[in-house]
């Protein structure tokens, strides 16, 4: 590809399926990264917590996009997967943990994410749902708020679906 060649949808595709979702620890003196992912698929919107204790945890969007479209219009319709997965830091062990599902995309798309740590070191994965709108006129009413908690060892908590209205929550 030169410089001035304009990427086709299928280049775009193969650029968005290498992306890698990677954290960095620091000691005090250097960082040491380590990759969270290494797949086939796009690896998106990470969002990092570190809890007083030194442990952290690392949320992350795993999506596909089945055809991006002749033009590539399509790229970022996440069709055939939208999950959300975590990986926890254990600052004793100097070690982050395999990548679990949190969320599977049952009940609807991921629209926004974000993350907390709680005292006792469970994280919480609050995001907004995209169950889709039929109005064109408000194309947002479909969008609700829910979240879920992971202990540090991979134990998951209820998905909470918190809103169920026609507001754009």
């Amino acid at each position: 590809v030169d410089e001035d060649d304009v990427l086709t949808a299928d280049q775009q595709k193969q650029l968005l399926n290498s992306t890698e979702v990677m954290a960095a620890v620091y000691n005090g003196t250097t960082w040491t990264p380590s990759a969270l992912t290494v797949n086939a698929s796009p690896d998106l919107a990470p969002v990092a917590v570190v809890g007083d204790d030194g442990n952290a945890a690392v949320f992350w969007r795993s999506v596909y996009a089945s055809d991006p479209g002749d033009e590539g219009e399509d790229l970022l319709d996440f069709d055939t997967r939208d999950a959300i997965y975590v990986s926890f830091y254990d600052k004793d062990k100097d070690d982050w943990s395999e990548a679990r599902m949190v969320y599977n995309g049952s009940t609807g798309t991921v629209a926004g994410i974000q993350a907390a740590m709680l005292p006792d070191g469970t994280a919480l994965v609050a995001f907004i749902l995209d169950r889709g709108s039929t109005d064109k006129s408000a194309p947002y009413q479909g969008y609700e708020l829910a979240y879920r908690t992971v202990k540090s060892n991979g134990t998951l908590g209820d998905l909470v679906v918190l809103t169920n209205d026609t507001e754009t929550d």
